[in-house]
């Protein structure tokens, strides 16, 4: 009930903690051989609807009656399991007792009683039962409907505060702390001072510095300088999916940040322009996934879809240059290159080094192959296990196979150390895709 479970004994026994009822249930009588030494007898207590581990040391051919009748004059018989003309005897513990709507057959449960007192306690264990259930439930709906009434007035209580604050104060405000809006070109063009500090350039336009409420807030605002090719009303509709689902993002590490956009959403976002200028850091040093420009929101039904390349050169997947469909792979691949110039500290291509390290993906898996990993990093106290697992992981996500290169979770579990990482084999895709 309400995601706990109820447990109760079944009749002839009572709970060895009533503290603990999950340690399970004992006899509340001792037996002596077939009969007790103050003259107490045995009946068998029928119960319908439950299903057991079923262990049995006997099974017999049996009618209903018939099985009742032999497990009473069996003195090893402490209970029976009579369905579809079978009589199964068992022996203590019984467990894993289940209820269950589908007919199961008939529990037969030895209890000791007086002989007069037979009907009169198995009356009284069921009607005690069914008053137990009654109460219980009766209580957890009452309490069910007072919380659902209290959480309805406080929700309301609060959007009218809201409401009430945003009119109080005016658009720029508090509106940004309420809800995501659109602003117009004038307004952005007031907060940035004519887009006059460029902060950097993207694939799709320059990205200006802008102060908003009433020079308490500084924010990035990117203005597009070409057409997006899905035209206007997709870019539109994408953006405030998108939006809304950013503003309740809160990463632990740019791994877990990826795999939230990619499994964690209610829709899947391909991000399309994973590189290390768009991993941010905070002022306590958390990574935060950003510039969402260019992110491709997929449909519910969708796991691929096919656009036009988006993102920056050398970090593009090949499925990009081949016009094949495009999945949550191809973050991946940006990833995995991202990932390896974090190791070695260095960008992805570097023409003023010797022929061998120019292309970087090319000079980790030479080393890789030949056992040299401590010619990639200069740090001679760091820790080869780790190293060479963050290699691993890094030279499969740039597979130029999408179907070889592992998902963000699995990415995830393999930096952790949780999953057995094998080797790579060698990745063929980047000099194509420089």
């Amino acid at each position: 009930m309400d995601q706990e479970a109820t447990c109760v004994c079944s009749p002839g026994f009572a709970f060895i903690d009533e503290g603990q009822k999950d340690l399970g249930c004992h006899r509340n009588f001792r037996p002596d051989g077939c009969k007790s030494k103050n003259g107490e007898t045995f009946y068998l207590s029928e119960l319908e609807g439950l299903t057991w581990e079923d262990n049995p040391y006997s099974t017999l051919a049996s009618t209903k009656i018939a099985c009742r009748e032999d497990c009473l004059k069996d003195c090893y018989c402490e209970a029976a399991l009579f369905k579809d003309q079978q009589c199964r005897k068992q022996k203590l513990p019984l467990r894993f007792g289940r209820r269950q709507q589908v007919e199961l057959g008939t529990t037969l449960i030895k209890v000791g009683v007086a002989s007069s007192e037979t009907t009169q306690v198995s009356t009284r264990i069921k009607k005690h039962m069914q008053k137990d259930v009654l109460i219980g439930s009766s209580a957890i709906l009452a309490f069910a409907l007072i919380v659902l009434a209290i959480t309805a007035i406080l929700i309301h209580r609060h959007r009218v505060w809201e409401y009430r604050k945003t009119n109080k104060y005016g658009n720029d405000e508090l509106i940004e702390d309420v809800a995501l809006r659109s602003y117009t070109y004038p307004e952005l063009e007031k907060v940035t001072n004519g887009f006059s500090d460029e902060l950097g350039k993207g694939a799709f336009g320059t990205v200006f510095k802008g102060v908003m409420s009433n020079g308490r807030r500084v924010v990035a605002i990117k203005r597009l300088e070409k057409v997006v090719a899905e035209g206007e009303r997709e870019f539109r509709n994408e953006m405030k999916a998108i939006g809304e689902l950013i503003t309740k993002i809160w990463l632990s590490c740019l791994a877990r940040g990826i795999l939230y956009l990619h499994e964690e959403c209610e829709n899947q976002i391909i991000h399309c322009d994973i590189k290390p200028e768009n991993i941010l850091l905070d002022e306590h040093k958390c990574p935060k996934v950003a510039d969402f420009g260019l992110a491709k929101l997929l449909r519910p039904n969708q796991s691929r879809t096919y656009t036009g390349i988006r993102g920056t050169r050398g970090y593009v997947a090949p499925e990009w240059h081949r016009d094949l469909p495009i999945t949550v792979k191809a973050d991946v691949y940006s990833y995995g290159i991202m990932l390896l110039e974090i190791i070695c500290g260095r960008r992805k291509m570097e023409t003023d080094l010797s022929e061998q390290k120019v292309v970087l993906a090319n000079w980790v898996y030479d080393c890789f192959e030949n056992s040299e990993l401590d010619k990639l990093v200069e740090d001679e106290e760091v820790d080869k296990s780790k190293l060479e697992r963050m290699v691993r992981v890094g030279l499969w996500c740039i597979q130029e196979e999408p179907s070889l290169r592992p998902s963000m979770k699995k990415v995830v579990l393999m930096l952790e150390g949780t999953v057995e990482i094998p080797t790579p084999p060698s990745p063929t895709s980047f000099l194509s895709c420089m």
